[in-house]
């Protein structure tokens, strides 16, 4: 159960792509996935296994740049009704966890186990029904809340993972390092630029040299190297 968890935790980004999410506290921060160790030419990304209640997006953003220009960046929606799932998904998370292991290797036997089952599925019922009652709220077609509701009762760790299911599968057409520099505090940015800074850089170096392309790669590596050096000067 703790495999197929993680497993559908774990996201798969282009180089062109990173994670917006927010902490209790609303504090914002941008994630990138591992640009070490690549599968299927994709960055794997695994989100905090221990929060599955907080919701995260997927964003995309320009290697060539050209975007440094706009005024506006996307606002992430309310975060309330997402938190409605919060003890709902504790609730999935101890009988898959807690009960239903207890059941299986401890002397409460079969009464744990039953009552793991039934409260997992009360939880994962109560979930999805609220999900489709506010599925205009979360931006989901009936079809999507349908295909949700299949995939979680019939392999219940994915079930754990119903808000990010939910935030990710939101379409955003904004910058993500636009958004960035707009929700995140400023001390945070520098790793941000760091890592795309070193994405552009990979970029570059599978263009043909002197290309229209890797100009306009090179353009935006030396923006972004100039304002992560202003970021730290300011930092320091």
């Amino acid at each position: 159960m703790v495999g197929l968890y993680l497993y559908d935790s774990t996201l798969l980004l282009n180089a062109n792509e990173g994670i917006l999410c927010s902490t209790l506290s609303g504090r914002w921060n941008v994630h990138f996935g591992s640009e070490r160790f690549l599968l299927r030419g994709k960055e794997p990304y695994l989100p905090n296994p221990f929060l599955p209640y907080r919701p995260i997006y997927r964003l995309r953003w320009c290697l060539e740049g050209g975007t440094e220009d706009i005024g506006s960046a996307w606002q992430p929606p309310k975060i309330g009704p997402y938190w409605i799932l919060c003890p709902l998904t504790w609730g999935m998370v101890m009988a898959l966890f807690v009960m239903i292991p207890a059941g299986l290797f401890s002397r409460f036997g079969v009464a744990a186990l039953v009552l793991g089952l039934i409260f997992f599925y009360s939880n994962a019922i109560t979930a999805l029904i609220y999900v489709a009652l506010k599925r205009e709220l979360f931006g989901l077609s009936l079809r999507k809340v349908a295909a949700m509701a299949f995939e979680s009762l019939t392999c219940p760790p994915f079930a754990i993972n119903l808000v990010r299911h939910i935030s990710l599968s939101l379409p955003i057409s904004e910058d993500l390092l636009v958004s960035g520099r707009q929700l995140v505090p400023a001390d945070s940015l520098p790793p941000i630029l760091s890592a795309a800074v070193t994405r552009v850089e990979s970029a570059i170096d599978w263009e043909t040299e002197g290309s229209e392309r890797a100009n306009a790669l090179g353009k935006h590596q030396l923006l972004l190297s100039n304002e992560l050096k202003a970021c730290q000067d300011k930092n320091s």
